[in-house]
């Protein structure tokens, strides 16, 4: 194939093929076109997700797509829900944040700001600044992404493998428990500190109550999905903290799958 049309042609036609998608990332970076190591990053990180290098190649690859058009990144299917991206504030209500993407328009609610609430939307998101949202839905025929927000100025995650390395030890409070489904067991789900958050295995006997303090050490880091994997630690809470010393077992992070990851329903 010699024109670029070929190469988009034969990746819409085989979307789940990385051979269609390999061979037309070395056909833009033989041309320096930086959509070439995009989709090189595109196709490598799935697989890198627990790895130290995974949070560089996140931020390279983010880094690229904030120089790529969105028109071209709707037609390759990078534009779906889940995906985080960022944009410029154009427009503030007091209920609603319109962000300038290019060809798109992003609108991020307030009832979609999970990590925080704010008052005043005008205060916390001045026209002209930065804005990096997780989509929610894609309109095409409106040319309309509607956002979620994933927090700014440092948000909670930026450091997270510098603040709570594997082996970390952490306490924080049981806010909720997740269902078992096929082989992902039953999880509690422990709040450790504004926007950061962990599971940890719901033990057979003696479970303990929502609102109880837990002490654990981060065993893995879902850096794809944004989860601390836990194991419960030595240590027992304090009874003042409202904890309980039930000797309950935590886990081991390779006993939950990322596809399990995937379909756990945050409360």
């Amino acid at each position: 194939m010699r024109n670029e049309s070929g190469f988009i042609a034969a990746t819409l036609a085989q979307p789940e093929d990385e051979t269609a998608r390999l061979v037309y990332a070395n056909w833009l970076e033989e041309r320096s076109d930086p959509r070439g190591e995009f989709l090189r990053l595109e196709l490598v990180l799935p697989r890198l997700t627990r790895t130290a290098e995974y949070p560089a190649l996140e931020a390279r690859r983010d880094e690229l797509q904030d120089q790529i058009d969105t028109r071209w990144l709707y037609l390759i299917g990078v534009l779906v829900p889940g995906r985080r991206i960022r944009g410029r504030v154009a427009h503030v209500t007091e209920v609603e944040v319109r962000v300038d993407l290019g060809v798109f328009v992003g609108v991020l609610h307030v009832t979609d700001m999970p990590w925080s609430r704010f008052p005043i939307l005008r205060k916390v998101f001045p026209v002209g600044s930065s804005l990096e949202g997780v989509i929610l839905e894609v309109d095409c025929t409106q040319g309309r992404i509607q956002l979620g927000h994933q927090g700014q100025r440092n948000p909670p995650w930026d450091d997270i493998w510098k603040r709570f390395p594997v082996g970390t030890a952490v306490r924080g409070h049981v806010t909720g428990r997740v269902p078992a489904e096929e082989d992902t067991p039953d999880l509690l789900w422990v709040d450790i500190q504004p926007g950061v958050w962990g599971f940890l295995r719901l033990p057979e006997t003696r479970q303990p109550a929502v609102g109880d303090s837990v002490s654990a050490i981060v065993a893995e880091i879902d850096y794809a999905q944004r989860e601390l994997l836990l194991e419960l630690s030595g240590g027992e809470p304090d009874a003042a903290d409202g904890g309980r010393a039930d000797g309950f077992s935590g886990f081991r992070a390779s006993d939950l799958s990322l596809a399990g990851i995937e379909k756990v329903k945050k409360p």
